[in-house]
């Protein structure tokens, strides 16, 4: 479930929707009640990286029955390519940081929280990488295959071609996890062009970028003896 501010004004206007975080949080309710692991996936803003703001949206969504908090940092598609607020917006290096440690101090004292994961942590080359159209991807409401809801490449309809056909067809082109977020990588690539790119513009926009020879450390890992 999608929740990005323990305000509610403010996580509307992000929305663009009066009644999204009523519905949010009765979404982690719903899901809760009917035994699921409820997940609370939050895009969080530079601005918004600080102690209280993350309290408080742990805290709310643990006491709707979230089991997981999962904090994204923003990626710049859409409106978050205006370069006007970037500074407050996007991640810097020592923000990522204080978010790893903010995760590990809670996961260890768990008083009152759910289990909080940050997601520069997972996907960064510490750990498991990008597996953007490699471990993972996101096939679109018509039914486009891309590697990521983050990645509007498109590399067919699994409507129309079927699952495993186009499948193959990315994972050639996406090659090996990469070190680190691949869509903010790429994200120039995407001005300005109408989206998804289709299956021959995702294509040469892939082999204009090639894997990286450096694995995350848990591939690096796997190849030693």
């Amino acid at each position: 479930v999608s929740l990005d501010s323990p305000d509610a004004e403010a996580h509307n206007r992000v929305r663009r929707n009066p009644q999204a975080f009523d519905r949010a949080v009765g979404a982690i309710e719903s899901g809760s009640r009917a035994g699921l692991y409820t997940l609370v996936s939050s895009v969080v803003f530079r601005r918004d990286l600080t102690g209280e703001n993350l309290d408080r949206l742990f805290k709310l969504a643990g006491g709707h029955g979230a089991h997981e908090v999962r904090v994204h940092q923003p990626i710049p598609r859409g409106e978050l390519t205006d370069p006007g607020e970037a500074e407050q917006i996007f991640l810097k290096p020592g923000d990522i940081t204080r978010l790893n440690r903010v995760q590990f101090a809670v996961n260890q004292t768990k008083d009152g929280y759910p289990k909080v994961s940050s997601f520069p942590y997972t996907e960064g080359p510490h750990k498991f990488g990008c597996g953007a159209g490699v471990l993972h991807s996101y096939i679109s409401s018509v039914g486009d295959l891309w590697p990521c809801d983050f990645f509007p490449l498109s590399f067919g309809n699994v409507l129309g071609e079927g699952v495993a056909a186009v499948y193959g067809r990315m994972m050639r082109a996406c090659g090996t996890p990469k070190p680190h977020c691949w869509a903010r990588t790429l994200a120039p690539a995407f001005q300005g062009k109408e989206l998804p790119l289709p299956p021959d513009a995702s294509l040469e926009v892939c082999r204009n970028c090639p894997s990286s020879k450096s694995y995350p450390r848990f591939f690096r890992d796997l190849q030693k003896p």
